[in-house]
């Protein structure tokens, strides 16, 4: 059964990743491009499907093609675009587009919720997920204190996860504090994370950068809580890679 509505809500949520992942392009250029990409005039149709209109079976394809093309869809997002739209073929085109799609594919960093999180925790020892549960509790307990402090030892927790993954994996980093390039590394060579991980990652080492670095830095209650959230979820899909190397390591023997 066709879902417009969350059609309408995947589409737009594509227009916005490309706006932040291509240099905030203007939406409206954005649009224009889709629209041209999908067979029609230009952003016209882009608009009137972001009003819960599916278009036809051919449109849709090459839409969908676009988008991952440009890094807006995880795997399991262009399932639910295809499906909410009922295009017949959805599987082999998803098996075409992400031909080596990892698990981890299916939920990238930024759109973890606690209810899905279990996608990960689920293979961590009673003890690992005692740890992050200490974590998450630790970081809510500073942000009642400071924000600033709270971002800080986020950023601290996700810089010795980095580096711990890195290890895991055999990515020199030639003596730097590992970071994106060590990301970037999972991504194109390993096939372990989603490539809208990198935008994810470098947003949060912005924001932590002027909070160690500006002086009159202010962040509200809302933003920090945010970050911490999204923070918290890159760590668990770190600690999930760390798993995975171990039962790896654990075959190999």
């Amino acid at each position: 059964m066709k879902n417009p509505r969350k059609f309408a809500d995947l589409l737009t949520k594509a227009i916005n990743r490309i706006h932040a992942n291509e240099n905030g392009m203007q939406k409206e250029i954005i649009r224009h491009q889709l629209g041209v990409v999908a067979g029609r005039k230009g952003r016209t149709a882009i608009d009137y499907w972001c009003q819960g209109r599916v278009p036809d079976e051919m449109a849709l394809e090459k839409l969908a093609r676009e988008i991952v093309r440009r890094k807006a869809f995880s795997p399991r997002e262009l399932r639910e675009f295809l499906a909410s739209a009922e295009y017949i073929n959805a599987e082999t085109l998803c098996k075409e587009l992400f031909p080596n799609s990892h698990p981890a594919d299916e939920y990238t960093a930024g759109e973890l919720t606690h209810q899905n999180i279990s996608f990960f925790t689920s293979s961590f020892s009673a003890k690992t997920q005692q740890a992050t549960n200490a974590a998450y509790s630790k970081l809510i307990g500073i942000m009642e204190i400071s924000e600033t402090a709270a971002i800080m030892e986020a950023w601290r927790l996700i810089e010795i996860t980095t580096k711990q993954v890195a290890d895991a994996y055999q990515i020199s980093i030639g003596g730097q504090i590992p970071g994106v390039k060590a990301i970037r590394e999972l991504i194109m060579k390993h096939k372990m994370l989603p490539q809208t991980v990198v935008a994810t990652y470098e947003e949060m080492r912005r924001t932590r950068s002027r909070a160690a670095h500006t002086a009159d830095f202010e962040i509200s209650k809302e933003d920090a809580a945010r970050y911490i959230e999204t923070a918290y979820r890159f760590y668990i899909s770190l600690l999930f890679l760390l798993a995975e190397a171990a039962k790896l390591k654990k075959a190999n023997r």
